[in-house]
């Protein structure tokens, strides 16, 4: 057992996400929050899980990232939040983050709230002390990414003025900016997202975003409020 891992914590989050690029959003967007707030976040590297830790002053919370890859698989989630993130630290509040695509504008976000979406909640929260929070991309991850279409196009190396394509999936649009830069790049989704995204100026998607990513900058602010307290959010 690691150093950090024999620490006590006081509250648990977990990242469900649907792909790859979306827990590396994810992880991007909390690094940045932390840092506002002068909280250290460490990933443990003597775990397989992808798992890290949040820590200000005597207080620590635990985060696990777990991305299922296909639609299909999301049901499973319900399993590995019990073996995993559950069963290792049972006794604390958890607040579990549901990330997801829609996939087009046209999509209704109440599709996630049915089938093995219901089904994943429900299991869930049947495991108790459990908050669930929605963080709909709608239509996809990508078009959160071109509301910092500023900072894609000094990564590209394109002028300030060049508009962004048109259409509706922004995976789409964002490969034909790549296209226009004479830098011979290529959008790549998963691991290879990740310069990209580390470019983005967060605060700026924050400000526009369409979805209530800033209920994660409520959770480290309360974190720093509370960091001398030992109790949390009971």
């Amino acid at each position: 057992m690691s150093e950090i891992e024999e620490e006590p914590c006081c509250v648990g989050l977990a990242f469900i996400t649907e792909g790859e690029t979306e827990a590396i959003f994810y992880l991007e967007y909390l690094t940045y929050i932390c840092k506002l707030y002068s909280i250290e976040i460490e990933k443990d590297l003597c775990s397989d899980d992808n798992r890290y830790f949040l820590r200000k002053g005597q207080s620590r919370a635990v985060v696990y990232f777990e991305s299922t890859n296909a639609i299909s698989q999301v049901i499973n989630s319900a399993s590995w939040f019990k073996s995993i993130c559950k069963s290792e630290y049972s006794e604390l509040k958890w607040y579990v983050y549901l990330c997801y695509d829609t996939d087009s504008y046209e999509d209704d976000i109440s599709k996630f709230q049915e089938g093995d979406w219901v089904n994943l909640r429900n299991e869930i929260q049947s495991q108790g002390n459990i908050e669930i929070v929605d963080l709909a991309a709608q239509a996809e991850i990508e078009d959160l990414f071109l509301l910092d279409i500023e900072s894609i196009l000094t990564y590209l190396d394109l002028p300030s003025n060049t508009p962004i394509p048109n259409g509706r999936k922004g995976k789409k649009r964002l490969k034909k900016l790549f296209r226009l830069s004479s830098k011979g790049i290529f959008y790549h989704e998963g691991k290879r997202s990740r310069s990209l995204i580390q470019c983005l100026n967060m605060k700026r998607i924050e400000e526009r975003a369409f979805i209530p990513i800033d209920g994660i900058k409520e959770f480290v602010k309360y974190l720093d409020e509370k960091a001398d307290e030992m109790v949390f959010l009971k």
